[in-house]
C-alpha cells in the first residue's frame, strides 16, 4: 500500500464544493420535472376522457387521444431521462484474463497495489494509443465503492517500456486511490449521466412527426410535449454547462495529483518520458489513417497496422534525428511544438494541463528513477498480433476503407516515403518550407555579400534560424488574437512575460509592444 500523500489545492476544493452544489440542483430539477410530468400526464388522461363522455363525437375522440398522447409523450421521456442513468458504459476493447495474460496482470496489480487502490474489476486491450479507467455502470459507482475497468491500448504497448507502463497505470490508478480525490472522480461520472440524458433523447420529436402523420390535430395538440421538454432541456444543460465548467478545473488538478502519485511510484524520468513520446505515437497513429485513405482508390490494406506504426516511428526518428535509450525514442518537449507564443492562455475547456506544466509538477517530487533498463510493454502481451490484426480489420472498417490489394511492409515504407518526399523538402532544409507558410512577399529584398551568399545551407537553416521562424509565425497568431480581444467588452485574460492582463487598455498596450518586435522580426528576416 502507497505510503504518500498528496494534498489537494484550494482550487480544486473550491471546484469541488461548486459541483456538489450543481449536481444536487441536476438532481432536484429533474426530480420535480418527473413528479410535474406525472401530474401533466393524469391531468391530461382525465381531461381528455371527461371531453369524450361530456359529447362523444369524432372530434372530441381525437381532442382526447391528442390529450392522451400529450400527457403520454411527456411522461414517457422523462422517465426515459431517468432511464438513461441506467445504461451500462459500452466497452469499445478486447476483454482479456489474468489466465490468458499473468505477465499483463501482475505488472497491474503490483502497481494497484504500490498506489493504493483496489484492482481494477476488468481489464481491455483498446485499439489506440491510450489508457484509462472507467465503471461498468457510472450510477452503480456514484452510490457505492465500485471497482474500476482499466483499458490499455495497444499502440500505447508499443511505444513504452514495461516500467513506463506502471507509470501511466499508477497515473491512472492515482484518480482513484486517496479519498480527497474520488469526489473528483464521482463529479466526472455526474457529468457523463448528465450527457447520456441530454443528449441521447432526440427521438420525441420524429415520434410527434409520426402522430401527426396519422390525425393532424393529434400531432398539433403533441407539439406540446416538444415545447415541455425543450423547457426542462434547457434548464438542466443550464446545470450541466456550470459542472462541466468545474469539472474540467477538477479535472486538471486531478491530472497533477495523478501524476505525483504515478512519479512516487516509477520516478521523474520514467513518468516524464513516455508522457512526451506517445504523442509521436498518437501523431503517427494518425499518419496511417490518412495515409490508407489516400490510398483508397487502389484498395490497398495492411493485415497489421502496428507494424506499420512502429516503422514510421522509426522513420520519424531518423527524420528528426531524435536519440534513442532502451531502444525508445527520447522526445523533448519543443520536438513536436510548433507554438512559440508570446501569450500565455489557460485553456479553460481542457481536461488536462500542459505539457510543460505537468513536467514541471513532476520534476517537483525530486524523486527520480533508476536507469530503465526493462523491455517493449507489448511483451507482456501474449499473441498480441492476434489483437493487432483483429484492431487493423476493425481500423479499415471503421474508416470505411476497401480490403482488397494487401500491401506488405517493404512496399508501405516506400510508399510512404515516396508521398512523404512529394509533399516535404529535403532534408537539408530542417522542415524550414514543410512546416511553415512564411510570407515571404512582406520580406525585404536584401543584397547580399558575397560572404552572405556562400553562406552554407545547414547553416542557414539551422534550428537557432527555425527557431527565429517559429517565432515569427506564433507573432501573427498574437496579433490576431489580440485584435480580437481588443473589440471585446472583457477581454479573456493572458500572460506576457508573466504578467496578467484583463483589460481592453492592457491589451492595446500589449499589441502595440508586439507590432515593435513584429517589425524588428521583418528586418531579421
Amino acid at each position: 500500500m502507497n505510503s504518500f500523500k498528496i494534498n489537494v489545492s484550494e482550487t480544486y476544493k473550491k471546484a469541488q464544493k461548486k459541483s456538489a452544489v450543481w449536481i444536487a440542483l441536476f438532481l432536484i430539477t429533474l426530480f420535480f420535472s418527473t413528479i410535474l410530468s406525472i401530474i401533466i400526464f393524469i391531468i391530461c388522461v382525465c381531461a381528455g376522457i371527461a371531453i369524450v363522455i361530456t359529447k362523444p363525437m369524432w372530434i372530441t375522440i381525437i381532442l382526447g387521444l391528442g390529450l392522451l398522447a400529450l400527457g403520454g409523450l411527456i411522461v414517457y421521456y422523462n422517465i426515459k431521462f431517468i432511464l438513461n442513468i441506467f445504461k451500462k458504459t459500452a466497452t469499445n476493447g478486447i476483454e482479456i484474463f489474468e489466465t490468458n495474460q499473468p505477465e499483463l496482470f501482475k505488472l497491474i496489480k503490483e502497481t494497484a497495489d504500490k498506489v493504493g487502490t483496489k484492482h481494477p474489476k476488468k481489464v481491455f486491450i483498446i485499439d489506440d494509443v491510450n489508457a484509462y479507467v472507467s465503471y461498468s455502470n457510472n450510477l452503480q459507482s456514484l452510490v457505492f465503492p465500485t471497482r474500476k475497468n482499466l483499458s490499455i491500448g495497444i499502440g500505447l504497448l508499443h511505444g513504452i517500456s514495461q516500467n513506463e507502463l506502471k507509470g501511466i497505470i499508477a497515473h491512472e490508478f492515482g484518480h482513484f486511490s486517496q479519498k480527497s480525490m474520488t469526489i473528483g472522480s464521482h463529479v466526472g461520472n455526474a457529468t457523463k449521466i448528465m450527457e447520456d440524458i441530454l443528449y441521447s433523447n432526440q427521438t420525441l420529436r420524429f415520434d410527434v412527426d409520426n402522430l401527426g402523420q396519422i390525425n393532424g390535430i393529434v400531432g398539433f395538440i403533441s407539439m406540446g410535449a416538444v415545447a415541455y421538454n425543450k423547457m426542462i432541456e434547457s434548464i438542466l444543460k443550464i446545470i450541466h454547462k456550470k459542472l462541466e465548467f468545474n469539472y474540467l478545473k477538477l479535472s486538471r488538478e486531478m491530472e497533477f495529483h495523478a501524476d505525483q502519485i504515478a512519479t512516487n511510484v516509477v520516478g521523474i524520468e520514467t513518468m516524464s518520458k513516455p508522457l512526451l513520446r506517445i504523442e509521436l505515437y498518437q501523431f503517427v497513429y494518425q499518419e496511417l489513417a490518412n495515409f490508407y485513405t489516400s490510398l483508397q482508390d487502389d484498395k490497398k490494406f495492411s493485415i497489421n497496422i502496428y507494424q506499420n506504426m512502429n516503422q514510421l516511428v522509426d522513420f520519424y526518428i531518423d527524420d528528426y534525428e531524435l536519440s534513442l535509450e532502451n531502444n525508445l525514442a527520447i522526445v523533448g518537449i519543443n520536438e513536436f511544438n510548433q507554438n512559440h507564443s508570446l501569450l500565455q492562455f489557460e485553456d479553460l475547456w481542457s481536461t488536462h494541463p500542459e505539457m510543460d506544466k505537468r513536467l514541471a509538477n513532476i520534476a517537483s517530487t525530486n524523486h527520480h528513477s533508476e536507469i530503465d533498463k526493462s523491455p517493449k510493454a507489448i511483451t507482456l502481451l501474449q499473441k498480441n498480433n492476434e489483437f493487432e490484426e483483429e484492431f487493423t480489420f476493425n481500423f479499415f472498417f471503421q474508416l470505411n476503407l476497401y480490403r482488397v490489394n494487401e500491401i506488405d511492409n517493404s512496399e508501405f515504407i516506400e510508399t510512404f516515403k515516396t508521398i512523404h518526399n512529394k509533399y516535404n523538402y529535403p532534408k537539408v532544409y530542417n522542415h524550414f518550407f514543410s512546416n511553415y507558410d512564411l510570407p515571404f512577399d512582406r520580406f525585404k529584398k536584401a543584397d547580399l555579400t558575397d560572404k552572405q551568399q556562400n553562406i552554407p545551407t545547414n547553416e542557414l537553416f539551422s534550428d537557432e534560424n527555425i527557431i527565429v521562424a517559429k517565432q515569427y509565425l506564433a507573432l501573427q497568431i498574437d496579433l490576431l488574437q489580440l485584435d480580437f480581444f481588443s473589440s471585446q467588452k472583457k477581454p479573456q485574460p493572458f500572460k506576457y512575460n508573466n504578467v496578467v492582463y484583463n483589460k481592453k487598455q492592457d491589451v492595446l498596450k500589449v499589441k502595440e509592444e508586439l507590432e515593435q518586435i513584429n517589425s524588428l522580426s521583418l528586418n531579421y528576416l
